[in-house]
Parts: structure tokens; C-alpha cells; sequence
């Protein structure tokens, strides 16, 4: 079951690290509701896509040492799901994105904590022996 887990939690890094690969090389032209940008706009979201094939990274990363990376694991999840968050604030401010985004919205804010909860679950954290003890 944990091997599952491992190969949707891979196929998930595929998410930030294409879509951010999209992001820096073809910038806000590439939004799909066909909005321009401005330079400004332009640089911060390349920026967040870096960041955000990092994330991706990190996790395919923290998965070739499952135990003592849980915390990154659940971490790099925790940090998807404050996206989501951030989201759906957007919602509430200007309204619902393009279809594209909403189903992101939904991965972010359904998929991705019930990731959390099996991994919680696969890979409980284990508090260090204070120094000292073994």
C-alpha cells in the first residue's frame, strides 16, 4: 500500500514541475483565459513557477528516502495545500479561474490532504532519543 502511495505522490510531483516548466518559459502569455500581462506580472509568476518545480523536485526527492523524509514529504504536501488556500481566496476576491485552475483548486484542497492523512498514517514521525540515550 505504501508503494501506492510512493507512485501517486511521484505522479503528483509531475504537476508543479510541468506546470512550472510551462510557467517560466512561456510566462502569463500561456494563461488559459487569454489575459494579458503586465512586466511586473510577468517576472512574479515565472518566479512562483521556479519555485513551484522546485516544490516538485523536492518531493520526487523526498521520496527516494520515504522514513526519515517524512516531515519533508509532508511538508512540501502542507505547502501544495496553503496553495490551494491562497486560491481559493482568489475565488472569493475576483470570482472562479478557468476550468484548468478549478480542478487544480479541487486536487489542492481535496486530493492533497487526503494524500497527507495515508502518509500520516504510511510514515508516522518518530520523535529523536534525546542526546545521550539510545
Amino acid at each position: 500500500m505504501t508503494r501506492l502511495l510512493r507512485l501517486l505522490l511521484a505522479l503528483l510531483g509531475l504537476i508543479p514541475v510541468g506546470t512550472g516548466l510551462l510557467g517560466v518559459i512561456g510566462g502569463v502569455t500561456l494563461d488559459p483565459s487569454g489575459n494579458a500581462s503586465s512586466h511586473y506580472f510577468d517576472s512574479e509568476y515565472r518566479f512562483l513557477n521556479g519555485v513551484w518545480i522546485c516544490v516538485g523536485v523536492a518531493l520526487w526527492w523526498s521520496l527516494r528516502r520515504p522514513v526519515p523524509r517524512a516531515l519533508i514529504t509532508r511538508s512540501l504536501l502542507v505547502a501544495m495545500v496553503a496553495g490551494g488556500v491562497a486560491r481559493a481566496v482568489s475565488v472569493v476576491a475576483v470570482g472562479w479561474p478557468s476550468p484548468v485552475f478549478t480542478a487544480a483548486l479541487g486536487v489542492e484542497l481535496l486530493v492533497i490532504p487526503a494524500l497527507v492523512a495515508w502518509h500520516t498514517k504510511a510514515y508516522p514521525l518518530h520523535a529523536p532519543a534525546p542526546a545521550g540515550h539510545s
